[in-house]
């Protein structure tokens, strides 16, 4: 047998009679019969509390009551220790900042990248299905990824524990009174507002792009191929092209191609309301036009004319007008 066969199951022994003694002194608090006055209560005496501990002891083995001893002493001596006489240092303050915002960090690169892609899969496949806006998609997303987040909470918290371990971090050594001092709990309470805020601003920045662009990718064979109508009437196509303008299926689409047509699709010769109808009719996704016009992605050659030009110039809206709504209708 190797050599750490013994140890092993020795330190398994030792696990099961620690909760075994656990498990004694809770049977022995709720043996108390229940009761509404407090004067009948029965509480654990200390005979009882003697035996269970002498009991637990003695199954002990030579190497694990030197350990248990070695720990109560470190526990003695923390407790009759005063926060005045001891104070916390800068080191157990970093230990605590750290150890409180790892796991917030994980958890916000978990659960926007889980938002992102449930929320873009949603849009994608059951958008169109079920008359979904982009909006719906993206709050059926974050859905998603609080589900999520509160079944991977433990696991990001171990894991986050065990690459601290890597580092030879351990949990501070403090004291109750110790861990109720402001400069602890201040602490605990700048990590998780650093981290939280740390982790949700580079992650969308991060994992946003790697999302649009895969979703951007995505094959578009299965739509049909838009063909340009012919002999259309330059007053049926203005009208067509303002209704087109105004239901994108998006909201972002919605605001900037409604304003916009709102006061430059009446100016249009017909050769730029050609270059018009083939910009926001050719594009698969709605999502390549958007980012088009942002400056988000680089524009194709077919694309790139006077009037996506005046497009990417209103989309950064210089003036700082208000566009929280589409224009009226006005017949063009």
């Amino acid at each position: 047998m190797p050599d750490n066969t013994p140890t092993h199951r020795s330190a398994s022994r030792f696990s099961v009679k620690i909760a075994r003694f656990l498990f004694s002194t809770s049977l022995l608090k709720q043996s108390a019969p229940l009761s509404t006055h407090t004067h009948y209560t029965k509480t654990e005496s200390s005979t009882d509390i003697q035996e269970i501990a002498r009991n637990f002891i003695h199954s002990l083995e030579p190497e694990h009551r030197l350990i248990l001893a070695n720990e109560l002493s470190e526990i003695e001596k923390l407790s009759k220790a005063t926060t005045a006489t001891i104070p916390i240092p800068y080191s157990q303050l970093a230990i605590v900042f750290i150890e409180t915002g790892l796991p917030y960090i994980g958890f916000g690169f978990v659960d926007n990248f889980v938002m992102l892609v449930a929320g873009e899969t949603i849009e994608t496949f059951f958008g169109v299905a079920f008359c979904l806006s982009t909006m719906a998609a993206a709050g059926l997303g974050n859905a998603v990824s609080d589900v999520m987040g509160i079944g991977l909470a433990d696991r990001i918290e171990r894991t986050c524990g065990r690459f601290l371990g890597l580092f030879g971090i351990s949990s501070p050594k403090l004291t109750t009174e110790q861990w109720r001092q402001r400069s602890v709990q201040t602490t605990q309470l700048l990590s998780k507002a650093i981290c939280i805020f740390v982790a949700t601003r580079f992650s969308r920045s991060l994992l946003l792009p790697v999302v649009r662009q895969s979703h951007l990718k995505a094959p578009g064979e299965q739509l049909p191929e838009w063909v340009q109508p012919k002999d259309e009437l330059i007053e049926t196509k203005r009208r067509r092209l303002l209704y087109q303008s105004r239901k994108r299926g998006m909201l972002e689409n919605d605001l900037l191609l409604s304003n916009f047509a709102s006061i430059y699709l009446s100016k249009m010769n017909p050769n730029d309301l050609d270059l018009y109808d083939k910009l926001i009719n050719t594009p698969s996704n709605d999502w390549d036009l958007y980012y088009m016009a942002i400056g988000k992605i680089d524009t194709p050659d077919e694309y790139q004319n006077h009037v996506m030009d005046l497009l990417k110039a209103f989309a950064k809206n210089e003036q700082r007008q208000k566009r929280i709504r589409q224009p009226d209708v006005v017949p063009v």
